[in-house]
């Protein structure tokens, strides 16, 4: 299409808004033969004559930039492009050998690229850069816009070969980065509307340039000490974030990318913590509970429509944080305990029971590896401490359940009903923990103990507190599942042998048979005080159950 009327209409209407009448060919043909003349006689003497050279590139830069300003061709754009490159290169060549190798030497040796010399190009073709980008600049204030934007990806190509040949060298990337950070940045503000794609290669560039800077400057800076570093950047781009904007958007989505680089530094330390290798750096994971505390704060002042994702994205954050604190005693309190914190906040706004439950989750957890730690002063709790202690937390919670529920908000509401579902799941687990002690006590293996028999019965008065004014079937259940556990830890204090007469031949058949009488007389007396027409299906086959469990025994 190159020299058509057509083309030559097209370029016009954007540089003017004239068409023209298509021309004849011969005079086609003669530009062509203009354009093939000039490239021969380059060609002639590009080897042995660099000067003539470069006044037959001048000659070639006049005639394609007058079919450029006449016409708009992309072809033309790039002829240009190709032949001012070439003719730095010619300059180049016209100065003396001595004179280059000096300009090669000095520059190697302030930018110690001894054993890479060529990548000073990165530095030495940037103002080419420049002057491509000033260019393109006065291509947009012509209305030529097609033709710009051309400029510019031809531009970005060449300064992204620039910088790709700079990555060998610490000094030559960070000033490239740096050159490069500054063109994008005039780039960006000269072309109102902002460019989404611009504000952010331009956002990143200035992060790489930052991180690069560092690294020319302190090369020997650990792992542990980059997570850091890419933390305090995180925050820095999220407290920029919290206003609105194209700017302020990059900011936010570069501060997760941040925080999933951090994150990655530090787990390669924690991982082999996991493995129960020694690693004397694992504490350091306990930085990154930053991110989670960073979201939140976020979160408290960010704009309305950010808010709820910006609290979920926390609630992620915080139980990601404890794959990398979760490994030593003094790292896992710290990160509970800040999981309880911020939890707490964000529960506060979200008002969901998912989240309360992630709440009392990490609570209950804190508490837990506090206990698993020891009390100072007090002994490391055994398998009967930790039923005390979970048969406790079970009564804590349904009577913090009431206490909550008294409150008549929706908050409390909603911490009211986390905590029954946490004290039934602590109570299935701790039922199961006295069966199997009290399976074993019956085989004889081992003794009861007070710890036991204090479980079982805290665990009992639990489960009828919970049940006394809402009663259901698995609330009877589970009391006469406690009664026969707590006769069975009666029954199970002494020696092995005396223990299994006890069970097998006297203590459990009559205790069964009297919990069977009991479970009867309770329905009747249950069903009168409430007026009830039939009692409920638990009260029948409770009876059963104690009747079964003594033909087994």
């Amino acid at each position: 299409m190159v020299g058509t009327g057509e083309g030559r209409g097209q370029g016009a209407g954007e540089a003017g808004g004239v068409n023209y009448p298509p021309f004849p060919s011969s005079l086609l043909l003669w530009e062509r033969l203009g354009g093939i003349l000039p490239f021969l006689g380059w060609l002639v003497s590009v080897v042995n004559y660099p000067w003539q050279a470069i006044v037959v590139s001048g000659l070639g830069l006049w005639f394609v930039g007058s079919r450029l300003r006449q016409y708009s061709f992309k072809a033309d754009f790039a002829a240009v492009f190709a032949i001012g490159l070439q003719t730095i290169w010619l300059f180049w060549r016209l100065l003396p050998d001595s004179l280059q190798k000096l300009a090669i030497a000095t520059g190697t040796q302030l930018t110690n690229s001894q054993n890479e010399p060529w990548a000073l190009l990165s530095i030495a073709l940037f103002p080419y850069v420049i002057l491509m980008v000033a260019l393109t600049d006065r291509l947009h204030r012509s209305q030529k816009r097609e033709l710009a934007k051309f400029g510019e990806l031809l531009t970005l190509l060449f300064g992204t070969f620039l910088t790709t040949i700079a990555l060998v060298n610490p000094i030559l990337r960070s000033l490239n980065l740096l050159l490069s950070t500054i063109t994008l940045a005039f780039v960006t503000q000269r072309r109102p509307p902002l460019s989404l794609p611009l504000v952010y290669l331009t956002h990143i560039m200035g992060v790489l340039t930052f991180c690069s800077t560092i690294n020319w400057l302190a090369p020997t800076l650990s792992q542990q000490v980059w997570a850091s570093i890419l933390l305090a950047l995180m925050v820095a781009e999220w407290r920029f974030s919290v206003e609105e904007g194209l700017w302020q958007r990059s900011a936010w989505d570069i501060g997760l990318g941040l925080a999933a680089a951090s994150f990655f530094l530090s787990w390669m330390n924690a991982e082999s913590s996991w493995y129960g290798v020694a690693d004397s750096q694992a504490h350091w994971g306990a930085l990154w509970l930053v991110t989670p505390i960073a979201l939140t704060g976020v979160a408290n002042c960010t704009i309305i429509q950010r808010r709820t994702t910006t609290r979920y994205l926390s609630i992620l954050a915080v139980g990601v944080a404890q794959l990398l604190t979760l490994q030593l005693p003094e790292t896992r309190l710290i990160g509970l305990a800040v999981g309880t914190g911020l939890m707490f906040v964000n529960t506060r706004y979200l008002r969901n029971q998912t989240s309360a439950l992630i709440t009392e989750g990490f609570a209950l957890s804190f508490i837990g590896a506090l206990l698993w730690i020891g009390v100072p002063g007090l002994p490391r709790l055994a398998l009967g401490g930790w039923l005390v202690v979970g048969a406790i937390a079970i009564l804590s919670l349904w009577l913090a359940r009431t206490v909550l529920n008294r409150r008549a908000n929706a908050l409390g509401v909603i911490y009211a009903d986390a905590s029954d579902k946490w004290a039934i799941a602590l109570c299935g687990f701790e039922l199961f923990g006295l069966t199997l002690h009290s399976i074993l006590i019956y085989s004889g293996f081992i003794t009861s103990g007070f710890l036991y028999l204090a479980a079982t019965a805290i665990t009992l008065a639990a489960i009828v507190y919970r049940s006394w004014r809402q009663p259901t079937n698995w609330a009877f259940y589970g009391i006469g599942w406690c009664l026969e556990l707590l006769t069975a830890q009666v029954l199970g204090f002494g020696e092995r042998s005396i223990v299994k007469v006890a069970f097998a031949e006297r203590g459990l058949p009559i205790a069964n048979i009297a919990l069977g009488l009991i479970a009867q007389l309770v329905g009747e007396w249950w069903r009168r005080r409430h007026q009830l027409e039939r009692l409920p299906n638990s009260f029948h086959i409770l009876p059963f159950m104690v009747y079964s469990v003594y033909c087994c025994v």
